[in-house]
């Protein structure tokens, strides 16, 4: 599977048309060596395709995949009444080789408690991962970065404050983590 390298310091577009790039010369037989072997973690999303989840196949020397699904409405139970949600199902596919479960799972739920720290009003199920983050929680952007540096700290990773402001959604931030530290890699 070809990589996108050094997507955690892209912006959107950046992102985007590096993406446009890459399909065309992989339709052209056109990619280079090294995007097709120092990939370290795909995140995928079939939710836009209908599907609830995926459960991904590692290509080495990709660590991991994460599989985000369809957002749904369900019911959300808040205290004395009930409520719809969106909801959004994470998968996590690991290389045992490498990582374990148990890794991942940690990495997916540090993310729930550290928004849980700061801001514990937030219902995290409700989350779009592709949003950015400040338009569907209310929180300052003081905030906002005190969660940023706490997933930052948590994993062992440096993120520049010049950089904060460009992880506005969790779909970024999970890029980062994952690009820039040994996380998954850690038993």
């Amino acid at each position: 599977m070809p990589a996108l390298l050094d997507a955690h310091q892209m912006t959107m577009e950046e992102l985007n048309l590096s993406f446009q790039d890459l399909l065309l010369r992989t339709k052209n037989g056109a990619l280079r060596n090294r995007e097709l072997t120092e990939g370290s973690v795909t995140v995928t999303n079939v939710g836009d395709l209908g599907s609830d989840e995926v459960f991904g196949i590692i290509f080495p020397p990709q660590v991991c995949l994460i599989g985000l699904g369809k957002i749904h409405t369900v019911a959300v139970v808040d205290g004395p009444t009930v409520r719809p949600g969106l909801v959004i199902d994470i998968t996590l596919s690991a290389d045992h080789r490498v990582t374990d479960g148990l890794t991942g799972a940690r990495f997916l739920s540090l993310i729930e408690k550290k928004f849980g720290e700061i801001a514990p009003e937030i219902d995290f199920e409700a989350i779009d991962l592709h949003r950015p983050l400040r338009d569907q929680i209310e929180i300052d952007s003081y905030d906002f970065y005190r969660i940023i540096v706490k997933i930052a700290q948590s994993t062992g990773v440096n993120i520049p404050d010049s950089r904060i402001p460009q992880l506005a959604n969790l779909e970024e931030l999970i890029h980062y983590i994952s690009d820039e530290s040994d996380y998954f890699r850690q038993r």
